[in-house]
């Protein structure tokens, strides 16, 4: 059987592949942020991520390795993940949710039916 039969078998088998975004942190390698669905600047992160989440009825938003800066410019973030979205990061030490550590910021994530979050850090940062 040729490879690409085999590929539609499994597919077939497999059913649809879900649809699926890439953002890249703004410190990620040139060859990730060329390839990413959305790119992050390091400022106000949260919009770009909530961009791709928004995209999706279903499926998978993947965040590069990196920094990803929450709230630059508000005190006060919410992420919203859909029902049946999937945010995910590549490793708790690899994907950072970072956002400045101030008294009166408030970080959050909200998620729907059949949503997952896994694979990601969040921690304050001291900005002096």
């Amino acid at each position: 059987i040729p490879a690409i039969d085999v590929a539609v078998d499994r597919y077939r088998f497999a059913g649809p592949i879900e649809p699926s975004y890439l953002v890249a942190s703004a410190g990620a390698r040139s060859t990730i942020r060329a390839v990413a669905d959305f790119v992050c600047s390091g400022v106000d992160d949260e919009v770009e991520i909530q961009a791709a989440l928004d995209q999706l009825t279903r499926g998978r938003v993947v965040m590069s390795a990196g920094k990803f800066v929450m709230g630059t410019n508000t005190h006060a973030v919410t992420i919203a993940v859909p029902p049946n979205v999937h945010l995910q990061g590549l490793g708790s030490a690899v994907t950072l949710l970072t956002y400045e550590d101030v008294a009166t910021f408030d970080f959050q994530i909200t998620y729907g039916t059949n949503s997952e979050l896994s694979d990601f850090g969040i921690f304050e940062e001291m900005i002096e």
